[in-house]
């Protein structure tokens, strides 16, 4: 879940990306899955969530037209987004990452004061809609407590209207437990998916904060990822 290394680990396939734009073909990522840089007891925790996050949004980045997350037997696969009672903390990180890139045309990397610390931008016909932070900080069940470290956003559009958060959070990286609004159980916007039939038991609700007259200070601890949507005066234009 280390941002600096799955930056390195993706750009690997840097080549054949290239080599596949090259000739006009499409390239994807087929059978991927936190297998690839999990394993037993890591694939089935908040902390592949968070990965699958950042893996996603680098492979895009990066020219990757697709990714197909291979799910494997229920009960035999902890990469799989779901088993045969409970759905899967990577299920969270899925649902982020459409959330995040819905309805957008183009996705940037923006700067960051730490490199721990990744933040995106998501674009919809030249404007910027939404932001993507994530804090890849490993924090562990024994780590000590902290408090959330301020990030300071620049350059937000000069129509924005109305800021909205949306957090993906957990007690910690090892958390595995979903389907309760629970410290020790993995939330999204404090909503949850519930765990008979991977629908909303209980929605995610977004904060809203003040608009700023500079930067966007905004506040995210070790292991968490955060939604910011810019709602804009003007709707974002077709294209």
């Amino acid at each position: 879940m280390n941002h600096t290394q799955i930056v390195s680990f993706v750009s690997r396939f840097e080549g054949e990306v290239r080599a596949a734009k090259k000739l006009g073909k499409p390239y994807h990522f087929s059978e991927t899955n936190s297998a690839t840089c999990g394993g037993h007891g890591i694939s089935g925790t908040f902390g592949a969530a968070l990965w699958l996050i950042d893996y996603v949004f680098q492979a895009l980045l990066l020219g990757v037209n697709r990714l197909y997350f291979h799910q494997g037997t229920i009960n035999h696969s902890p990469y799989s987004f779901w088993n045969a009672t409970q759905v899967s903390p990577t299920y969270y990180g899925a649902y982020f990452v459409s959330l995040a890139l819905r309805g957008a045309t183009e996705l940037s990397r923006l700067p960051s004061s730490r490199p721990e610390v990744a933040v995106y931008g998501l674009w919809k016909c030249g404007r910027l809609v939404r932001l993507v932070i994530y804090h890849s900080e490993f924090r562990g069940p024994d780590s000590p407590a902290r408090s959330p470290e301020p990030v300071e956003i620049h350059g937000l559009p000069p129509d924005v209207l109305r800021v909205r958060l949306l957090r993906l959070a957990a007690q910690h990286a090892f958390v595995s437990a979903t389907g309760m609004l629970s410290p020790d159980h993995v939330s999204l916007g404090n909503g949850f998916f519930d765990n008979r039939d991977c629908t909303f038991r209980s929605p995610p609700l977004y904060q809203t904060l003040p608009v700023p007259s500079g930067p966007l200070l905004l506040h995210i601890s070790p292991s968490q990822a955060i939604i910011i949507e810019l709602v804009s005066e003007i709707p974002a234009p077709f294209c």
